[in-house]
């Protein structure tokens, strides 16, 4: 997230078909290069149909936009083990750590 400011921002989000959300940036009070989406985040998930154990690759293509690509090839993996976990506790991970965390 080195690329991205280091104070709350708004942020364009694109899914692959072209659609657009707006949503808020704040990076974290400890560490400023991880950043937690809110304000308009929820919309995005509930539009796009995104569910715990799917896979989100954000691809930067503007100073503060970014291409979501979904994939919902991790979630199988989540229902074997018991279900599904509300949107709004989405964490997407990258090497077993958070990069970004939605509210």
């Amino acid at each position: 997230m080195e690329h991205l400011p280091s104070c709350r921002t708004e942020i364009v989000l694109r899914n692959i078909k072209g659609d657009c959300w707006t949503v808020n940036s704040v990076p974290t009070m400890k560490v400023q290069t991880l950043h937690t989406f809110c304000g308009g985040w929820m919309a995005f998930v509930r539009d796009n149909d995104i569910q715990m154990g799917d896979i989100c690759i954000f691809e930067l293509i503007g100073k503060c936009e970014m291409r979501v690509h979904i994939s919902s090839y991790g979630r199988k993996d989540q229902e074997y083990q018991g279900g599904r976990v509300a949107s709004n506790e989405l964490a997407l991970m990258v090497n077993s750590r958070p990069l970004l965390q939605g509210t």
